[in-house]
């Protein structure tokens, strides 16, 4: 009867590729990220502009649709695919892939979005920036001396890389937690 229950349920988890439940839902995850960052920009809400709490909390809005993808991209794998039960490492691993492939769709809409969509956001955010950092009390010293470290930031091709490698690192951060809630090894045979 448990076959019956659970029809994948003896899977080895070696017969079985993680790779496209990982390609599918990164693909997906990207889309969900790349939407919900068109939205942002169209509505400003991830603009500095639009103030400190709104753009906390998007920051929040954003980490909870991460964390939430790579759940079910896990999930999906080792329920689907391998019967309900999941190693660490490949739980890992499935998240991490997804994350990549979240980060390398979501850096390149920016690149595009900067570059041919809206070529001047990066001076916007940049003068945005300023005005912050004006609003929040800061002499005009501190404000110059930050400016100079938000200018580079602010090009598309450092947003691009820093965009990447923020996926990746906080992808790389998450699936470890993530992988470490959802892991499920098969029950002892005695």
């Amino acid at each position: 009867m448990s076959t019956l229950d659970h029809p994948n349920s003896g899977v080895d988890p070696s017969t079985v590729s993680f790779w496209p439940t990982a390609i599918r839902y990164g693909v997906i995850g990207g889309l969900i990220m790349v939407v919900y960052g068109l939205v942002g920009n169209i509505t400003g809400i991830s603009k500095p502009s639009s103030g400190f709490g709104l753009v906390i909390a998007n920051l929040f809005i954003t980490i909870g649709l991460y964390v939430s993808i790579l759940v079910v991209a896990i999930r999906g794998h080792r329920d689907g695919d391998l019967g309900g039960y999941i190693s660490f490492g490949r739980a890992f691993i499935v998240g991490l892939v997804a994350a990549v492939i979240m980060g390398i769709l979501s850096a390149i809409f920016q690149y595009v979005y900067i570059t041919m969509i809206e070529p001047d956001f990066a001076a916007t955010m940049v003068a945005e920036m300023e005005q912050m950092y004006l609003d929040m009390g800061l002499d005009e010293a501190q404000v110059d001396e930050a400016m100079k470290q938000v200018e580079g930031n602010f090009t598309a091709t450092a947003m691009f890389t820093s965009g990447l490698l923020y996926s990746v690192g906080f992808g790389a951060f998450i699936s470890l937690i993530v992988a470490a809630i959802m892991k499920k090894n098969p029950p002892e045979v005695a």
